[in-house]
């Protein structure tokens, strides 16, 4: 264990649900992991400091259900479950670890995978 007190991600919001821009809620776990990714990238790239961002990405204007608390939430719901899918790209895996180095290095916070790794979730896969 770091010097860092380590946080544990998955404690964090036990029941996170994801809501769309259509009002539903979704499991992070249940997401498919494209849609995954590209969802916390997409909060990740509005809630962090301009430094943080990871690419060009379109701003959004989002309605007063998204606070920078539930955003912030959504990304630490969702970056382990993210890391515990099989099937992400070296371009996801490259964004993904730059995200956990910067809340460790800004906010002390280390994100870990969930502990038993998960098989890809694509549409249409049963």
């Amino acid at each position: 264990m770091s010097a860092i007190a380590r946080k544990s991600t998955q404690d964090v919001e036990p029941a996170f649900r994801w809501r769309d821009r259509d009002g539903g809620f979704h499991d992070p776990s249940g997401m498919e992991t494209r849609h995954l990714f590209h969802t916390v990238s997409m909060i990740w790239n509005h809630v962090m400091p301009p430094e943080a961002a990871t690419h060009d990405f379109q701003r959004y204007s989002f309605s007063p259900f998204y606070t920078e608390d539930y955003m912030r939430s959504a990304v630490r719901a969702m970056l382990p479950e993210l890391l515990g899918r099989d099937d992400l790209t070296a371009a996801w895996r490259h964004r993904i670890d730059f995200m956990r180095g910067w809340m460790l290095s800004q906010e002390g916070i280390e994100i870990v995978a969930i502990q038993s790794p998960r098989k890809a979730i694509q549409r249409g896969a049963s």
